[in-house]
């Protein structure tokens, strides 16, 4: 006798979808299909997505075109590495036409060979959609992929298109795993999805922020990083035209020494284009946005055995970011709290002091 509070499928509907997996044992000999990579040591690959998270009026839509660009004809854009010439199509609603011919002018300034720019033609398009959301805009964007098939898709921005507030789990997880994602995998493409983040107001000393806080640091929902397969967050460091980019999900594909990379964004008249930081770029635009130093950080720069003259101290925490006057606090805040103990020793002259810093109390060194 059947339960009549079972709800399951019904036997006069269409068959169920073939199973496509396999198992543990299979997949522990799989090889893997290197087709399937896009970017970088798979930090993309085709039928996922990634989120490119930064605060409005930042860069961001010359920021995706740059890296359309120049993926494009395979070459690297912000330390990120093609698998090969990849064909891009960018659905985009917020740029005029005028507007995506300024920030195209910067083929004129990426050294192009003239085989990259034949690459470039062929393999990227821009296509505006700014009258459609939610399932309307994804019918019209298999359209467009149909007519113009690609391994990556890029979508600016995510809000153009959900149709529902950013904040509604229920409507980001519909449009995300069940629109989105089975658009994806119908085209066999990827997806890179621009997305703001909250008012300012909601940003509070993201210089203290940790990896998790940048994964989550776009608008709305948690169902968005979650169904990512890779984030990528973008932070102005003040006003110096120097920009933090944390790779937040996945960071250990993205190809970087470590998961956060410097870059500068060039906005001189008839100029849109970012370009790598420089070591002396990145060490004064650091410098200037650090409002303190932990006491941790203090004590890390301690020799264990020997300590270090607070002079010598000084400048290592100044080379971590902080000011002189904020190292100078940081440190004395640490002798007060009683982490570490400072100690007068005599210099090679007569009338040389040396202020000393060691870990620690002042009882366990003393004699």
């Amino acid at each position: 006798m059947e339960n009549p509070d079972y709800v399951g499928p019904k036997r006069d509907v269409e068959p169920p979808d073939p199973l496509h997996g396999a198992n543990a044992i299979d997949y522990a000999i799989k090889e893997i299909d290197k087709e399937n990579c896009l970017l970088a040591d798979r930090y993309l690959t085709r039928r996922s997505g990634m989120f490119f998270i930064a605060p409005s009026g930042q860069g961001k839509s010359t920021a995706v075109v740059q890296s359309m660009i120049c993926w494009t004809c395979g070459r690297s854009c912000f330390d990120i590495y093609p698998a090969r010439p990849l064909r891009i199509t960018m659905i985009q609603a917020e740029d005029d036409d005028a507007d995506l011919r300024d920030m195209a002018q910067m083929v004129n300034y990426l050294a192009l060979t003239d085989s990259q720019k034949t690459l470039v033609a062929r393999n990227s398009w821009i296509e505006t959609l700014n009258d459609r959301v939610a399932v309307e805009a994804i019918i019209r964007i298999e359209q467009i992929l149909t007519a113009r098939p690609c391994d990556l898709l890029i979508l600016n921005p995510y809000l153009a298109y959900l149709g529902a507030d950013s904040k509604d789990e229920a409507a980001n997880s519909v449009f995300l795993r069940a629109h989105l994602q089975g658009l994806l995998n119908r085209c066999n493409c990827a997806a890179l999805i621009v997305h703001h983040t909250p008012k300012t107001n909601f940003r509070h000393k993201t210089e203290r922020w940790s990896i998790m806080d940048w994964m989550y640091s776009g608008a709305g929902a948690a169902v968005l990083t979650n169904w990512a397969r890779a984030v990528l967050a973008m932070d102005p460091i003040g006003e110096t035209g120097i920009f933090k980019f944390i790779a937040a999900k996945r960071g250990q594909r993205i190809g970087w020494e470590n998961s956060v990379n410097y870059f500068r964004h060039d906005t001189r008249p008839g100029v849109l284009l970012w370009s790598k930081a420089s070591a002396l770029e990145i060490a004064a635009s650091t410098c200037n946005s650090r409002s303190e130093i932990t006491s941790d950080e203090v004590i890390e720069a301690i020799p264990v055995l020997d300590g270090i003259s607070m002079m010598r101290l000084r400048k290592m925490l100044e080379q971590k970011g902080a000011t002189q006057r904020n190292a100078k606090i940081a440190i004395e805040l640490a002798i007060e709290d009683g982490l570490i103990h400072s100690q007068w020793l005599q210099g090679n002259g007569h009338a040389t002091r040396v202020k000393m810093i060691y870990r620690g109390k002042d009882d366990l060194f003393s004699e």
